[in-house]
Order: structure tokens, then sequence, then C-alpha cells
């Protein structure tokens, strides 16, 4: 991402603020604010081990001069491997667990019990979050990087809320299991993007992903990127594309 793109003023709409769900849980999150009464919202999960900050410049670069509301949540949990750095987590990860895991050229990423993990994180505070959100007829692009890109994917094909018109999923995986009964045949479309260097999360995950929302007649714009675990200048202009056709003007 180039933050060169950003001009002095753009946190000039945004605030830091609370909200809690229905369960009690507390998302801190930082907001943009929209120049007027708007019904489109841009929600951003960031990664295990970054935090809201991280994601949060990315907001006005997708926007463009399009107006809408945005809000970039912070994972609540700071795992003691995380702490030194600010860095957060929506749920904890077993690394070495993983890194076995991953030997596995033909192996799913998750065991049963990161899986219940994740699924615990979007059915208590993801949901509810977005819901809230989308109460007055708001609707919502949804996006996520890595861990957050999974959450949004888990949330899609679970719950598929009607509120939600487009996806992006920058460097996500496809973390089932067993593939399992998903709610509904609506969808919708979907920017995916991962590097083919990838150490963090392997491609193959990632093209398994595609794979799946392609079986199931989502609309998928695939991006595949010479580069690792990040999200190149190039990918955030065809997310900028992406996001200008299926969302804002749409």
């Amino acid at each position: 991402m180039d933050s060169s793109k950003l001009g002095l003023g753009i946190f000039t709409a945004m605030s830091h603020t609370k909200s809690k769900t229905k369960y009690g849980i507390m998302l801190q999150t930082i907001d943009f604010k929209a120049r007027n009464n708007s019904k489109l919202a841009l929600v951003l999960l960031h990664g295990y081990g970054a935090n809201a900050e991280d994601l949060a410049p990315l907001v006005p670069i997708l926007k463009q001069d399009n107006d809408c509301w945005a809000y970039v949540p912070q994972a609540p949990l700071m795992p003691k491997a995380l702490a030194a750095f600010g860095g957060r987590a929506w749920f904890d990860l077993d690394i070495s667990l993983l890194e076995s895991r991953a030997s596995d050229p033909d192996g799913p990423l998750f065991d049963e019990a990161h899986l219940k993990r994740l699924q615990k994180v979007v059915d208590k505070e993801i949901l509810p979050f977005l819901d809230n959100i989308a109460k007055d007829g708001t609707k919502i692009c949804l996006g996520g990087f890595s861990q957050g890109a999974m959450l949004a994917l888990d949330l899609l094909l679970r719950h598929r809320p009607s509120y939600i018109q487009c996806m992006i999923l920058f460097s996500g995986a496809w973390p089932y299991i067993k593939t399992p009964d998903f709610k509904s045949d609506e969808t919708c479309p979907v920017f995916v993007s991962h590097g083919v260097s990838d150490s963090v999360l392997s491609i193959r995950h990632s093209r398994r992903m595609v794979d799946e929302l392609r079986l199931r007649k989502f609309q998928v714009r695939q991006n595949e990127f010479s580069g690792g675990h990040e999200i190149p200048p190039h990918i955030v202009d065809q997310a900028i594309t992406f996001t200008s056709s299926t969302f804002f003007h749409s």
C-alpha cells in the first residue's frame, strides 16, 4: 500500500469509538464519518498480529471521493507473543501446530479447535457489529486481510446477511476441514488477492477458496501476484476498480 497517495487531511473525518455487541463484547473501532446521510459502509478486518491502525490508511484510498461510512474494528485479544509491539488477534493461533500442518501439501489449514474459535468470533462479535451498522438499511462492503479475511468469508458463507453487497479478501484462506452446509444460495461479487510466494498462508489455500466460491456461483475476481503476505499498490488499485463497480456505482 502506497501511503503517499494519502493527503494530509485524510484523518479529519476519523474518530475512535467503542461499540458493544448484544453479547456485551466491546469492540474498539476507527471510524470514518460520511459527509452526508450515506447508506453505504466499508468495514475492514485486520489480520493476526496487526491492529486497526494497520488497515485504516486503506480506507480513504478505497473510498476515493465516494461518500460512505467506514469502520475498522480492532480485535480484542492481545496474546503475549504479540503484546510487545501492540499486535492483536481475533482468535489465538497455535503457530507450531499450524506449521506442522502446513507440511501436508493436501491438508486443511485448521484443526477443529481453530475453526470453532473462528466461528465463535464471527457469531458473537463480527455479525452483531455488522447487524448494528446495517439496521437502518445500510449496505456493507466487507473486507479483511489474512485472519480478518477468513472471518469475513465465514460470515458470508454461514450467515449470508442480505446487507453484504460485496467482499474483499486480501491474503485469505479456506478455513474449513469439511465443506459445511451453507445458509443461502445468494451470491455477491468477491475480490480475492494473494501472493504466489506467501510463506504465511500458502497460495493453495486461496486457490481452494476461489474454487469453492465459484462452485457456489459467487462472482470472484481472482488476483494472484508475485509477492508474499502483503497488499501491494497494484492490488490496491485493482480493489479500487472493484469497489467502484460493485459497491459505489453498482
